[in-house]
């Protein structure tokens, strides 16, 4: 394949997944929290399928926002099999850990893997 092919690729590439990233931003419901960072002893783990958690209706009603961070461990297979909140506002702590044992990942080392991941609440002004 030449040069020029590859870099129009990419360029096709780019504004595809721009469009669709746009369109993703777009459908979230106005107080979507989300997981913005993680921090892997493995990079051979990487989500496949990511849930956001539900925003606490209380939360919504006091305008409350916060970070909480989940300690989670990973089985072989990808799945989640534990999930920990360890800090942020506790009204925050069983969605952010209910979303976290939703998440499926592709996990390349074939062994058990932890990791902690921070879910973001902030409502839109």
């Amino acid at each position: 394949m030449s040069k020029r092919r590859i870099a129009v690729s990419l360029a096709l590439m780019a504004v595809v997944v721009s469009a669709a990233a746009g369109a993703v931003a777009r459908a979230l419901p106005l107080y979507a929290p989300t997981a913005v960072a993680a921090s892997q002893q493995d990079v051979d783990v990487a989500p496949t399928h990511k849930v956001n958690p539900v925003y606490p209706a209380e939360a919504k009603a006091q305008k409350l926002s916060g970070e909480v961070q989940v300690n989670a461990t990973i089985d072989a297979a990808g799945t989640v099999i534990a999930a920990k909140a360890m800090t942020g506002p506790e009204v925050f702590h069983q969605p952010a850990e209910d979303a976290m044992r939703q998440w499926r990942f592709e996990n390349k080392t074939r062994k058990k893997v932890a990791l902690t991941v921070t879910f973001v609440f902030r409502p839109e002004k």
